[in-house]
């Protein structure tokens, strides 16, 4: 199954002992400044990354261009598209709303939207939930959307026909499930408590507040001065670049996908440790994990690496991909926006940056190993070579399952089977993985063992509906 939102996927660190670090906070900041130079003297790294200790500023810098058209550079002030990392603003203002004491975390979506058409989700789905992705609500990202025109979806009502009258994609606060549309609800019952639109009540209570002056949910299609093109890999001209603005939305949202700057979220970042927002009660709720192994709280993840606490959140889309990190107890802030895929350079700059504040984990060393392995099966190395190598390192299926879809679109078929193929290896109990492999062999022609693909990611996941769909398709070929 294709993930589009594959960025939230790649926040998963391990709980390991923490290691005695000697080294001198300057000579740090001076390897990833060198290790971020390297990127881009090899043209694999196009953004920004500030770094601050304890509020204050040690490094920032920008790379790569805005503009490849017209080779704008990108710069401290460019502006760019920092997808989900606007749910911790969502997540910030209803959090607002509940010590101002007008909703509760167990209020029903029915209790603010009478109106919802879907009876189960009205009387039984409550804000805690949408908060933390357990709603069980459909996400409105699917082919349909994608397939549209963009110019459809401007208001949050535009979006309403894609998720609200479809039957819940599992029962509501039986499981995590990253979802886009639990968060235009959350916008929806802003505006109706508040009177003002979301983006109105944002400026008010939090751009604002933050003087964060150069941050908003933009229509893209006009002009926004000092705006980074988002730019992805072609499927139309293989190894090619192709800007996002026709699979990306005209404005962003309570789901994310507003324009910012490293000084307006170092701003935001400020805000949240001083408590400028909300009490530090009210904070503290906010932040602390409460699903998925309390890794997701209200719009932020709480993830502890090396027994570090780590808040904030990720982002990332076609052309996008970008981070808010505060390392808690070591004063850390790291900010990382890019106008590129995650795979091109962004996962090396964060993981790198990680690696010298808090040193390597078993996750990072993941990434590095499934990089090497993934690399040798694009240049189609020896494959016994490749397994001997795999029963020796953990692999990362959501990087495998990324290039499995990228081979795919550009046609090379069986390099995608390959990668799939090794995703249910290493992953057999995923039915994500057999997913896109039965997605691999229905675009490449292979009904038979589309189905048997299919079969297996059913077995493995009874909600997933997907695999459903695709069978009864082809089933009746």
């Amino acid at each position: 199954m294709k993930k589009l939102i594959i960025i939230f996927a790649i926040i998963v660190f391990s709980y390991c002992t923490p290691k005695k670090e000697n080294r001198n906070p300057t000579d740090k900041i001076t390897e990833i400044e060198n290790y971020l130079e390297a990127l881009n003297k090899k043209e694999i790294f196009s953004g920004a990354v500030l770094i601050a200790k304890n509020d204050s500023v040690i490094f920032q810098k920008a790379y790569g261009y805005a503009n490849l058209n017209h080779k704008i550079p990108n710069s401290l002030n460019t502006k760019f598209n920092i997808a989900s990392m606007g749910k911790m603003f969502t997540g910030v203002a209803i959090m607002q709303l509940v010590q101002e004491g007008i909703l509760s975390v167990n209020d029903k979506v029915g209790k603010f939207l009478p109106e919802y058409p879907n009876n189960l989700v009205r009387d039984s789905v409550s804000i805690h939930q949408l908060l933390t992705h357990t709603s069980g609500l459909p996400d409105f990202m699917t082919p349909e959307y994608y397939e549209s025109s963009k110019d459809k979806y401007r208001k949050l009502t535009d979006f309403s026909r894609l998720y609200q009258s479809k039957e819940l994609a599992y029962p509501s606060g039986t499981r995590f499930v990253y979802c886009n549309s639990d968060y235009l609800v959350l916008g929806l019952i802003i505006e109706k408590v508040t009177g003002l639109t979301f983006d109105q009540y944002l400026e008010k209570n939090i751009y604002g507040k933050a003087v964060m002056t150069n941050t908003g949910n933009y229509m893209r299609d006009h002009v926004i001065e000092n705006m980074a093109v988002g730019y992805t890999h072609s499927n139309i001209y293989p190894e090619k670049l192709m800007n996002n603005i026709y699979v990306s939305t005209v404005s962003g949202g309570p789901a994310g996908g507003e324009y910012s700057t490293l000084n307006d979220i170092f701003n935001f970042s400020k805000g949240i440790k001083n408590n400028l927002f909300l009490n530090p009660y009210n904070t503290e709720i906010l932040i602390t994990g409460k699903v998925d192994d309390n890794t997701y709280a209200y719009g932020f993840t709480d993830i502890k690496t090396n027994n570090h606490r780590i808040i904030g959140h990720s982002g990332g889309h076609l052309g996008v991909a970008c981070e808010l990190r505060m390392f808690e107890d070591i004063g850390y802030t790291v900010i990382i926006l890019t106008n590129r895929d995650a795979e091109d350079g962004f996962l090396d700059a964060r993981y790198f940056i990680q690696k010298q504040l808090t040193g390597s984990t078993p996750s990072i060393e993941s990434y590095y190993n499934t990089k090497s392995i993934v690399e040798s099966i694009l240049k189609k190395q020896d494959s016994l070579k490749q397994e001997v190598i795999l029963k020796n390192h953990n692999l990362r299926e959501d990087m495998i399952n990324v290039e499995g879809y990228h081979q795919l679109s550009i046609g090379n078929y069986d390099i995608a089977i390959t990668l799939f193929k090794l995703a249910t290896t290493e992953f057999p109990e995923s039915s994500n993985a057999f997913d896109s492999l039965g997605e691999a062999y229905m675009v490449s022609g292979d009904t038979l063992k589309a189905i048997k693909a299919y079969e297996k990611s059913l077995y493995l996941d009874t909600l997933n509906i997907n695999a459903t769909e695709k069978l009864r398709v082809l089933k009746t070929k």
